[in-house]
């Protein structure tokens, strides 16, 4: 039997110098430690998830009790959200402001001398001032007096005019005829004791109060253009300073929000 197997015949047949070396690789390798301990924990984690499932299937929904919910982190008012936009929009301005004091560069900068605009008050003004906070307190105590006054508390009365006033037309004629008067009784007595003969001598009259020329007419009306000139610079000097106060106390605000 074995001479006649076609399997022995081509084992004896077999040349081992045809083969070639291979890596025998584990295909089914034992667990490592990690995943054993992973194992037990998953294993572990079903076991709690089935009794809480069991649990849950046991539990009764009536003896729950009723209870009443509190919003503990409620939404925002429409004020709160006005504030966080106002509050955002300020910080954009501080950053584009910061930005551009970082890539500023001082050496860019010019001497000037500082003018003191607005100096310490003279003694005058505070005068003036105190004056003035007075008559402010005596109007308020008024005005205070006024608003808490009842006009129901009045008592109903009638006027009767005693000795009426002069109408304007009156006095206008009383005046004229005092002028009248004075003037005429001066005159009167001077013509009086007045004696033409050996007083009276020829004299030549003379125009004290000349007409202007045009030279002095031109002269005036110059004067008058460049003091309607000056007014106007002033006027616009007031405005500048009006404006740059009004710009130094935007810049001391925006440094209280700066530091707030």
């Amino acid at each position: 039997m074995s001479n006649t197997c076609p399997v022995t015949g081509e084992v004896k047949a077999f040349k081992r110098g045809s083969l070639k070396k291979t890596e025998t690789q584990e295909k089914n390798h034992l667990p490592t430690v990690q995943v054993i301990d992973d194992e037990k924990t998953a294993i572990k984690e079903k076991c709690m998830k089935d009794t809480l499932n069991s649990e849950l299937d046991e539990f009764n929904a009536c003896t729950l009790k009723k209870a009443e919910t509190l919003e503990k982190n409620p939404l925002p008012t429409p004020e709160v959200i006005k504030q966080e936009k106002i509050a955002i929009k300020e910080k954009c301005m501080k950053d584009t402001l910061n930005s551009e004091l970082d890539e500023f560069k001082a050496c860019a900068l010019k001497k000037a001398e500082t003018l003191e605009k607005n100096p310490l008050p003279t003694p005058e003004v505070i005068k003036q001032e105190k004056i003035a906070i007075k008559e402010k307190c005596m109007k308020d105590t008024l005005n205070s007096e006024l608003d808490e006054f009842k006009a129901c508390t009045l008592k109903k009365a009638e006027t009767h005019e005693k000795n009426p006033l002069p109408t304007p037309e009156v006095i206008a004629q009383e005046k004229i005829a005092i002028e009248e008067k004075c003037m005429k009784q001066p005159l009167n007595t001077e013509l009086e004791g007045f004696k033409a003969q050996g007083k009276l001598k020829k004299t030549e009259t003379k125009e004290s109060n000349a007409l202007p020329t045009k030279e002095e007419i031109e002269a005036e009306k110059k004067a008058e253009k460049g003091e309607k000139k000056a007014e106007k610079g002033e006027k616009k000097a007031e405005k500048g300073e009006k404006k740059a106060e009004k710009g130094e106390k935007k810049a001391k605000k925006e440094e209280k929000k700066a530091k707030k």
